[in-house]
């Protein structure tokens, strides 16, 4: 739809959906950081993590959501399994540059595996 200047008309759903998905984020950004387990997963290194995840999403093309590599970063804060992370499938970094900080407050390291062309169709046997 187009206004009056020739420019798009942001309909009410659509400026009230974004509201809302920036009031789920907030809500879970709250979440995240109250639920430290204490050790090297302090409230303090869950904001750090989310401020720096901001950052990297202002800057590196991101293919997820704001709130899916903050459940993986939970995952990675709390796993009682030690050993490496392993990313496979790292797009343009986004991914990768929020899963090393994870990474970094728990001493583990993140291995990233890519093909940088995708993958091959499925055949008949896969």
């Amino acid at each position: 739809m187009i206004d009056d200047d020739g420019g798009p008309v942001t309909s009410a759903r659509a400026v009230v959906g974004n509201s809302l998905q920036a009031i789920r984020l907030r809500i879970f950004v709250h979440d995240f950081i109250h639920r430290a387990m204490g050790g090297a997963d302090t409230p303090a290194t869950r904001r750090e993590i989310t401020r720096r995840f901001r950052e990297v999403h202002r800057h590196v093309p991101c293919a997820h959501q704001d709130a899916e590599l903050l459940i993986v970063a939970e995952a990675i804060l709390t796993s009682p399994v030690a050993g490496p992370v392993v990313e496979l499938g790292c797009y343009l970094g986004g991914s990768t540059a929020k899963l090393s900080l994870a990474c970094r407050h728990t001493g583990r390291r993140l291995i990233v595996c890519d093909s940088f062309e995708g993958l091959p169709v499925p055949g008949a046997d896969d």
